[in-house]
Parts: C-alpha cells; structure tokens; sequence
C-alpha cells in the first residue's frame, strides 16, 4: 500500500488587524520567528543586556539607531566577541536576509553591521553566515522600496560596502580606521582628563 507524502508550505503570516504598522509587534509577524512558532519551535531571545539583545532592541519598529547605540554594541561585540559576537551577528544578517523584514528595519541592520566591521573578528562571522552575500546583492539593487530614494540609495551604499569589505578579494577589516577610531576616541578621553583638571585648577 503506498503512501503519499503531502508537503504543506509555511503559511505567510497576515497581520492582524489590530496590528498597527509601527507596532513592536511587527517584529514576530514580520520576522522567520512566525515560522519558528507555527512549526512548534520555542522563541530563542538573547539575554538581555547582551550585545544581541541590543541589536534585537535597536531593530524594533520605532527605535532610532544612534551613535551611542552602535558604540556600546561594538564595544560588547569587540570586548567579548566569542561570547557576545556570533549572537548579535546572526540577528543582523537575519534582518537582512529575511525577505518579510521591512525596509527600515533592514536599514537599521545595514547600518549597525557597516560600523561593526572594523573588527577582523566580525568580518569573519558576518562572511560565515549563510545567506548573507544573496542578501546583500538584493540590497544592493533595492528600487522603490516604497520609503524614499535617499532610503534607497542609503541601502544599496551600505550593503555595497559591507559585500566590499566581507567578500571581495581586497576585503578585510578597516584597519587604518579602526586605528583612527581608537585614536578618536583617546583624544576624547583626554581632552575630558584635562578639563576636569583644569575644572579642580579652578575651584582651589
């Protein structure tokens, strides 16, 4: 007697109705999390104050990405990066490589991953994921993704750059950067050192 085995395709998910478009929830409707769910899988959320958990919060529907946001994940990501790097990187790429991921958030994505790149560690672990090189290669020719051309050509800049630095053959970590960084961030540091100095001059 034989049998035949039917395969049944993952459902898209729909967002409900009482799901606004800048709601948080956004994230699970829009996200391979909805699969993991409908296919009895448990939700996997990294622990909170990690480098991921970071990068999960900077990525939310409403959450604008700044300077100091980006800072303090590479400096997780840098300061423990076999503990805090690959976490924090597969929800990168997973926002990146996710075709139900909006734009924006892809952006954010793009965005965070273009600056993580200064450490070779990160190169590494970004050009080891799967996936990500068609990802990037998608991003790079974005069209009308319905939010601007400046958001467009912000995207396809940002994922040339990265594919530039992982992939290519001259590819590589920043290294003169990353020495300007540091030497930014050291003269920053100074310059507070003296001005408290100068500060205790001034009040004796």
């Amino acid at each position: 007697k034989s049998h035949i085995l039917t395969l049944m395709a993952v459902p898209r998910a729909r967002l409900p109705p009482e799901v606004a478009e800048d709601s948080s929830d956004l994230e699970f409707w829009r996200s391979e999390s909805w699969v993991q769910l409908w296919s009895g899988q448990p939700l996997n959320l990294p622990p909170p104050g990690s480098a991921a958990d970071l990068v999960r919060r900077a990525l939310l529907p409403g959450s604008k990405v700044d300077f100091p946001q980006i800072t303090e994940i590479c400096d997780l990501v840098g300061g423990s990066f076999p503990q805090e790097g690959p976490e924090a990187i597969k929800v990168l790429v997973t926002a990146m490589r996710d075709k139900d991921v909006p734009f924006r958030k892809k952006l954010k994505a793009l965005t965070i991953t273009n600056e993580m790149l200064y450490d070779e560690r990160a190169v590494l672990g970004f050009r080891e994921m799967p996936g990500l090189q068609p990802a990037l290669a998608n991003l790079r020719a974005v069209k009308d993704s319905g939010l601007s051309e400046y958001v467009d050509e912000n995207l396809r800049m940002l994922a040339t750059e990265v594919d530039k630095v992982c992939f290519s053959e001259s590819g590589g970590a920043r290294g003169h950067a990353s020495r300007l960084r540091n030497f930014g961030q050291s003269l920053q540091k100074n310059l507070e050192v003296a001005a408290g100095r100068l500060r205790g001059d001034v009040a004796s």
